[in-house]
């Protein structure tokens, strides 16, 4: 299926206003080279006769196309087919950190678990220079505030080189993905947010750093943050702060982060994601090396995605040949 310049590849999503696809520039400027190869994400017909719906898409649209740092998925361009807009964006050959969780409990490779427990606080540092980035992006002076709102494992991707990506910077500012059910409970991202943002006050970056904050406990633990209570159970006790802020194995440098980075009042967070990541990567260093820990997640990557990485790149050269 052609999207103006581009091609649609391989299905690989469906969102709740999106089709999205892996696809390419359908006539490269040369032919001779291996066309780049990029995510497409174009709004489904219902969506786009939705105007609250089209707008929040063109907003995403908009803040996308801004974003330009290694640690945040870039957008590469817009248009329209068949009366329908669509996103261009920068494609990751990786996984998510919520992927890399499950695959390395599920394993029987060597050490890849364990592994990866010593690198999932770096990951998320690195995610928190993308966040950094983010919060203080401005256009022509003006500051966006932007704020994640979705700050997750499935939000953060680490390619096959180690390299560290935080995804969906645009639904995030259009949308606080908050869906209530017939008592008022917010459900569905509830595990991450803040006490502010589950009840729906206003927030600023420092509901992200609280988000940051569940991760790293998680990462460090390696249990849910809000263990098996039910979505209103999690509701009364986050907000009224009834939670752990720290892990009686961790080091007191860990729960030192832990506890400002899960203050239940905002004043007494980190006032942004730059100063929790340079305590992070200070503790980190206590105990391993910095320049290590790519190649060491690039391992862990490789090694528990072999296949489904192959897999991927035959699917990919095989629709490309297709095409030609």
């Amino acid at each position: 299926m052609l999207l103006g310049r581009y091609r649609t590849l391989i299905p690989v999503g469906r969102g709740g206003m999106s089709d999205v696809y892996i696809g390419t520039i359908a006539e490269p400027e040369d032919p001779t080279r291996r066309p780049e190869i990029v995510v497409l994400k174009q709004m489904r017909a219902g969506a786009a006769a939705d105007a609250k719906a089209a707008g929040r898409f063109e907003e995403e649209v908009a803040i996308a196309q801004v974003l330009d740092h290694p640690n945040v998925v870039r957008g590469l361009g817009r248009g329209e087919a068949d009366g329908r807009p669509f996103l261009v964006l920068e494609y990751v050959d990786g996984q998510p950190i919520d992927q890399l969780i499950r695959a390395a409990k599920a394993t029987k490779a060597d050490r890849c678990d364990e592994e990866l427990r010593v690198c999932l606080p770096w990951i998320l540092a690195e995610a928190l220079a993308g966040l950094q980035y983010a919060h203080e992006l401005a256009i022509e002076g003006r500051p966006m505030e932007l704020v994640h709102r979705d700050f997750n494992p499935q939000n953060i991707v680490v390619d096959y080189s180690g390299s560290v990506k935080v995804l969906d910077f645009g639904i995030a500012k259009t949308t606080q993905h908050l869906v209530r059910t017939t008592t008022g409970i917010i459900k569905g991202k509830l595990r991450y947010m803040a006490p502010e943002q589950a009840l729906e006050m206003r927030i600023d970056r420092r509901a992200d750093i609280f988000s940051a904050g569940v991760m790293l406990w998680e990462f460090l633990s390696g249990a849910p943050f809000w263990g098996k209570r039910s979505d209103n159970e999690t509701f009364d006790d986050l907000v009224g702060g009834v939670y752990a802020t720290t892990i009686p194995e961790a080091s007191p440098g860990m729960n030192a982060i832990l506890e400002r980075a899960l203050a239940r009042a905002a004043s007494d967070r980190y006032p942004n994601a730059a100063a929790m990541r340079s305590d992070l990567l200070s503790e980190i260093q206590r105990t391993s090396p910095l320049e290590t820990l790519k190649s060491r997640t690039a391992m862990v990557v490789n090694t528990l995605f072999a296949d489904r990485r192959e897999r991927t790149a035959r699917m990919l050269e095989g629709a490309l040949a297709g095409v030609k």
